[in-house]
This record gives C-alpha cells, structure tokens and sequence, in this order.
C-alpha cells in the first residue's frame, strides 16, 4: 500500500511516537466511517440507477464510466493538491467536498423516487435526464474527494505519524487494509437490507444519515489528530525545495 522507498526517512527501526496507537485507533476509525459510507453509497446508487432505468443497466454502465473515467482523468491534480497543500486543509476540503456531494445526491434521489411519474412529464421528459446527469455528476464529485480524503491518510498522515519506525508503518497499513475487506462485505448487506425491509427512499434517507453522522465524527477525530501530531503541520520537502512527491498511481489502491 505504501511505497517505503518515496519516504527515505522510514526504515526498518526508529523510536515509536508517544501514543501511537491512540492515533492509530483514530484513523483507523476514520478510515472504518469513510470506507463504510463509501461501499453504502456506491452499491446503492447502482441499485437505484437500476430501478430508475427499468431493471436496465445503462445507467448503472455510465455511472461507472463517469466515476473512473473522472479519477484516470483528475488523478494526478489531486494529487498535486495534495502535496502542495496543508494536510488539515486538504482533509477537511475533501471531507466536506465528498459528503456535501452525497448529501444533495441523496436529496434529489428521494424526490426523484417520490415524484417519478409526475416529473416524466415536465419538459418532455427532460427534467428526469438534467435529474440523472446531476446524479451521476455528484456520484463522480464525491468519488474524487474520497479519493483525495483516501491518498492523504492512508499515503500521508500514516506515514507520518509514524516517523521512522517501518514496523508501526506496517501494523497501521494491515489494520487499515483489514478493515477495508471487512466494510467491502458488511457495508452493502447493511444498505440492501434497509432497501429489502422498507423502500428505496428510506435507503436514500439511511444513507443520508450515516452520511451527517460520519462527517461529524471524521472530522473531530482528524482535526483532533492533527491538533496532537506537531509533525502533520509540517510537509516534507524535496533538496530542490518542492514538496515530496508521491506515486499518483499508488494513491488509488483504495479508490473504486
């Protein structure tokens, strides 16, 4: 996950930062509430694209297209944004960016759902098109900011943390990575169940909720984290002046 040898600073021994793992089990939780949201989100937009365009997967194929087509195409800005940034800027801008995204998107799914039939005949059925497009328009926003909120914790604020120590690197990046496998099964069945138990609507509601609930405890448990960690309000810098780079590709392991 991450690549050692862009850090020269890390190696194989170096004192443990004092309450490390105090830190580590905060990120770890962000990382679980950011993961969680995006697996509930992604497998429920499919879902709801499916059931808009008549059980057709069009829509479904597009939103796809749109999503990764976004982060092959604005990869490399984000991560330059990254590195020229300060790292609490770069976190809460895409922190607020993904979930503001979802937020509307749910908003305007739930009245879609609501008003389906009366909106097919609001402009010839151009109403429910500009509806779609805006969808998948915030769909792919989100992803873009998760994926940037993704390279800056687990490429940067992890290594950082801890220092130069290559085996406290290692532990973090498998309990990150343990948690990840875990949400990929756990987070759709939550969402599918909601969905299979009430209705379409209630899923965007649910999804809206965990949305507002996780952008408040991310965003205590990082500013928290920056506020005791001296070390995150520092980049490092290259012998030429620039901030340290990283490898684009790497950053998005994580990113769907």
């Amino acid at each position: 996950m991450y690549d050692l040898e862009t850090y020269p600073g890390i190696s194989e021994v170096g004192g443990d930062l004092p309450e490390v793992s105090y830190y580590q089990l905060k990120l770890s939780r962000v990382s679980m509430e950011q993961a969680e949201g995006d697996r509930m989100w992604h497998f429920a937009m499919s879902v709801f694209l499916i059931e808009f365009y008549g059980h057709n997967l069009f829509l479904t194929m597009i939103f796809g297209l749109v999503v990764a087509g976004s982060v092959l195409i604005f990869g490399v800005l984000i991560d330059d944004w990254i590195d020229r940034k300060p790292r609490n800027k770069v976190v809460h801008a895409s922190l607020f960016t993904q979930n503001a995204s979802v937020t509307t998107c749910c908003v305007v799914l739930m009245l879609m759902f609501s008003y389906k039939r009366e909106m097919e005949h609001i402009w010839h059925g151009w109403l429910t098109v500009i509806c779609y497009a805006v969808v998948i328009t915030l769909a792919a926003l989100a992803n873009l900011a998760s994926t940037a909120l993704t390279i800056a914790i687990q490429k940067d604020w992890i290594v950082s943390l801890t220092g130069n120590n290559r085996g406290q690197l290692a532990r973090m990046n498998a309990a990150v990575r343990r948690l990840d496998q875990i949400i990929n099964i756990f987070a759709p069945l939550s969402v599918g169940q909601v969905m299979a138990w009430a209705s379409h609507v209630i899923g965007c509601g649910f999804i809206l909720g965990w949305n507002l609930v996780s952008l408040l405890v991310e965003f205590l448990f990082l500013s928290r984290v920056y506020q005791l960690v001296p070390q995150l309000a520092v980049k490092p810098q290259q012998q030429t002046g620039g901030t340290l780079p990283r490898k684009a590709t790497g950053g998005y392991e994580h990113s769907r």
